[in-house]
């Protein structure tokens, strides 16, 4: 009997260790993230498991402290500490894809908004500017990777387009607009290419927003739209701007969310913790995010800067793959670096 409860005790005790190295290991170097949204279709599909290095650019500190480990959603918002990043080995870089919780949400801690993942495309400081639909990063082209996808308008002769062409590209979002054979689908450039070569299709365009169309679903409301966006410069940790009743618009969710302070405007007056005034230097660094799926997401476009408080960690490689659909494993895609 005592034995057994020395080798019972001995397995409690090799039990709790791993699981507060695996706590350890988990919040502070590496994650496993699924990928559930299309958002970055071709880069990252639905199905793949990515890995999160926390470690490059500093593991973020736990900010709510009374949650359950593995379960996002039980958590107590009595303690909640401040936020501050161990020093990791290098700094987020132009094009990672990061892991962030989505900063639109108000209703939660930040640590426990919902996760997504993105591009990173611009840094703070950085300027950006996009103009039919070509991503621009201090006056340089941005978009470079096969994979990028945009909406098209396929138009055909009547014929539909064949399953054997929608299989062999995974051709997996996208519509038929209407029986006379226009389809409307979310393709790469080769894709685009290749599907213009089907005896079948007539003509084929890249669908594009109008020049001067001011969106009410683009940040900021009313001042540019998805396809010509900018020249925008996204704000930097210490840098002062100048506010004035023009600008305030791209700044206020900044001022008074991000960074916890009152803002009014009275008389035409910008009112900031009770001071009239006509700047601010921010405090913290903020990031520019849009997706793979260039016309299918919702990404920074549509609801501004990204807090830095707010990152997680970057992505390295996918170490898992399955296709939903069939249940296949994608052996192809596992190991494959981002």
């Amino acid at each position: 009997m005592k034995k057994l409860k020395q080798s019972i005790k001995t397995w409690f005790k090799a039990i709790f260790i791993a699981l507060i190295l695996a706590l350890i290991f988990r919040a502070f170097m590496f994650q496993s993230f699924s990928v559930t949204k299309t958002n970055m279709e071709k880069t990252l599909c639905v199905g793949d498991f990515v890995v999160i290095n926390k470690l490059k650019i500093g593991p973020r500190s736990p900010i709510t402290l009374l949650s359950v480990p593995f379960f996002d959603d039980i958590y107590f918002e009595l303690i909640q500490l401040p936020y501050w990043r161990i020093m990791g080995y290098d700094e987020i870089k132009n094009n990672d894809i990061i892991v962030y919780n989505y900063p639109k949400i108000n209703d939660f801690p930040i640590d426990k908004k919902e996760k997504r993942l993105s591009r990173c495309v611009a840094l703070p400081g950085d300027t950006l500017k996009i103009y039919h639909k070509e991503v621009q990063i201090n006056n340089h082209t941005n978009d470079t990777f096969a994979t990028l996808q945009f909406a098209y308008r396929i138009t055909t002769d009547g014929l539909p387009i064949s399953k054997e062409f929608i299989d062999k590209f995974e051709v997996n979002e996208g519509v038929l607009v209407n029986e006379k054979g226009i389809y409307d689908f979310f393709l790469t450039q080769a894709t685009a290419d290749s599907l213009a070569k089907q005896s079948n299709v007539k003509y084929i365009r890249k669908l594009e927003d109008f020049f001067d169309l001011k969106s009410i679903t683009i940040f900021p409301e009313k001042t540019w739209n998805k396809d010509f966006y900018g020249p925008l410069i996204i704000p930097e940790k210490g840098t002062t701007i100048n506010l004035n009743l023009e600008n305030i618009k791209f700044y206020k969710r900044i001022i008074e969310q991000y960074e916890e302070n009152s803002l009014n405007i009275e008389n035409n007056k910008i009112i900031i913790n009770g001071i009239e005034t006509n700047s601010y230097t921010f405090q913290m660094n903020y990031y520019f995010v849009i997706d793979d799926s260039r016309d299918n997401s919702k990404d920074s476009r549509n609801w501004g800067f990204l807090p830095e408080n707010h990152i997680i960690g970057t992505i390295s490689f996918i170490w898992f793959s399955m296709d939903k659909n069939s249940n296949n494993i994608r052996w192809n895609r596992i190991g494959k670096i981002m």
